[in-house]
C-alpha cells in the first residue's frame, strides 16, 4: 500500500462507518445488562444519556486524534452530517409521535440541539479540568451530574467507561484506516 492521502470517497466511507458505530446500541445493551439493581439512577435516563455520550465521544475523538491531519475537517464533516441527518429523522419521528402542535412558549424537540448542548457541556468540563489524568476522568462525573445522579458510582463509572471505550475504538479504527 502507498502512503497516499485518503480520497473523499474513503473519508465518506469512514465517516459513515464511524456514525454506524456511534449509533450501534450493542455496547449500550451490554452495559445496561450489567446495570446493578442497587444503582440509584433510572435505566431509561442512563440509556438515553449513554447514547448521547457515545455519539459525542466519537465526534470528539475525530478532532482529538486527527489534530493537524489534512483529512480532519472532511472526515468530521461527513460524521457530523450523518449525525445531523439522523437527529433530524429522530426529531421528526418524535414530533409525529407526540403530535404536531407545541404548546405556547414551548419549542419542538430538536435532537441535534440536544447533542450540541451536551457537547458544549462536556467540552466545558474538559477545558476547565485541572489535574485530571484524562478526559474520561472528568466526563464520568459530568455524565453522572447530567443524569441527576452525581453521587452514584455506577452512573459515574458508566459514563467513564462509555467515553473511554468509544474514544479507544475510534483511535483503533483510524489506525486501521491508516488515517493516523
Amino acid at each position: 500500500m502507498t502512503d497516499r492521502p485518503p480520497d473523499t470517497i474513503e473519508l465518506e466511507s469512514a465517516g459513515t462507518a464511524l456514525f454506524d458505530f456511534a449509533v450501534d446500541r450493542n455496547d449500550l445493551a451490554w452495559l445496561l445488562a450489567r446495570w446493578p439493581a442497587e444503582a440509584a439512577a433510572q435505566r431509561s435516563r442512563i440509556e438515553y444519556e449513554l447514547q448521547l455520550l457515545k455519539t459525542i465521544a466519537v465526534g470528539w475523538s475525530l478532532s482529538y486524534y486527527l489534530e493537524g491531519k489534512p483529512c480532519k475537517q472532511t472526515l468530521m464533516e461527513f460524521y457530523w452530517q450523518a449525525v445531523g441527518a439522523f437527529a433530524n429523522q429522530l426529531s421528526t419521528a418524535t414530533a409525529l409521535t407526540i403530535g404536531p402542535t407545541v404548546a405556547p412558549g414551548e419549542q419542538k424537540f430538536d435532537y441535534f440541539q440536544v447533542i450540541k448542548d451536551r457537547l458544549r457541556r462536556y467540552l466545558a468540563v474538559m477545558t476547565g479540568a485541572t489535574g485530571a489524568t484524562g478526559p474520561e476522568m472528568v466526563i464520568g462525573p459530568e455524565f453522572a451530574r447530567i443524569c441527576d445522579n452525581a453521587d452514584d458510582p455506577f452512573t459515574l463509572l458508566a459514563g467513564t467507561k462509555m467515553f473511554a471505550y468509544a474514544t479507544a475504538r475510534v483511535g483503533e479504527y483510524l489506525k486501521v484506516c491508516r488515517l493516523l
